[in-house]
């Protein structure tokens, strides 16, 4: 089984932190977010991935390297922006010839791959979409299914108008037969996902199938929901690699704090996350829900809760941090 990592983004809203970190490197409870789905697509028994790649590709090939959890990595650089399905067609000589995975590396969810992957070919489906369910769905999520779970409708594209359809929610996770990627997307060339591929896809009847999926799902693409995936971990909830590297790094930090933290000067108002060589200075109030990451400072009588404070950064003497993440000598509001 093969599979497509999309890291080729420039994380416009998480600004300025995408300015030096791109957003599938960004830190989860001490794990990059594109390491959670690589050992998801690892566990399913994926033996190859290819990462496309545009901003700041250096980093991101130096964190992954070339092997991970026994997977081969590929690379496929785009010098200008192909979008999602564009980013697709040009890796395609590296996905081979079988139906691959195509999953965001700045989403955090947990699918179970071989279902979907068995689900796609029993259906005989062209492409497979990963869904939740549809409350209120926006627009720009949403997907209408027939009672076969047949997609009939995407974006609000209708495949048959005036079908009575069930709403579900895309979780922008894919399972591509190499045909389509080949017949319908123009190579070289920047190609929409929403206004070329998918209606091109309902008028030539192609078999567009859903996968309901029962995940929790955060694509970090703002400020606050990068915090949020720290603060539901805080709170039980996430994925169940989440939780459990979560509750993990909890209880690490809780132990070295009590050994090393002198009774009455720093009060930790726990849950809270501190990596080694974090600097924290007498008077503190540190936490509830508050993480903070090797390297950063926090000034005497400050205090931080619910609450980012990344590499390197600093709070202020006397400072109170509340629902916000601290970037550099940024105080970045949620």
């Amino acid at each position: 089984m093969r599979a497509m990592l999309l890291c080729a983004g420039l994380g416009v809203r998480l600004k300025p932190l995408t300015e030096h970190i791109p957003k599938p490197m960004l830190p989860v409870f001490g794990r990059q977010t594109a390491d959670y789905a690589l050992e998801s697509l690892a566990e399913a028994g994926a033996t190859d991935v290819v990462v496309n790649l545009h901003h700041l590709p250096e980093k991101v090939k130096s964190s992954l390297g070339t092997r991970s959890r026994g997977m081969n990595i590929h690379y496929s650089f785009e010098p200008a922006l192909l979008g999602p399905t564009g980013g697709i067609r040009k890796a395609l000589p590296a996905l081979g010839g079988e139906p691959f995975i195509v999953v965001n590396g700045d989403a955090l969810m947990e699918i179970d791959f071989k279902s979907m992957m068995r689900a796609h070919i029993s259906n005989g489906a062209a492409l497979t979409i990963a869904v939740g369910p549809g409350h209120d769905t926006p627009d720009i999520r949403a997907v209408g299914v027939d009672p076969q779970f047949r997609v009939r409708s995407l974006w609000g594209i209708p495949a048959r108008p005036g079908e009575s359809l069930s709403d579900k929610v895309n979780l922008g996770c894919f399972i591509y037969d190499p045909r389509i990627v080949e017949t319908y997307i123009p190579d070289d060339t920047f190609y929409h996902f929403r206004e070329g591929f998918i209606p091109e896809l309902f008028e030539r009847e192609e078999k567009i199938f859903a996968y309901e999926a029962d995940t929790y799902w955060n694509d970090i693409g703002s400020p606050t929901s990068y915090l949020r995936a720290w603060t539901d971990a805080f709170d039980g909830a996430g994925t169940p690699r989440m939780k459990k590297t979560a509750n993990a790094k909890i209880e690490e930090s809780s132990r070295r704090l009590n050994s090393e933290t002198k009774s009455g000067k720093i009060q930790f108002i726990h849950p809270v996350y501190v990596e080694q060589g974090a600097e924290i200075r007498e008077g503190a109030v540190i936490g509830p829900d508050a993480a903070l990451c090797a390297g950063c400072k926090v000034g005497a009588g400050a205090s931080v809760s619910r609450s980012l404070v990344m590499q390197d950064s600093v709070v202020c003497e006397s400072a109170i941090v509340r629902d916000s993440i601290v970037f550099q000598d940024k105080v970045i509001p949620t």
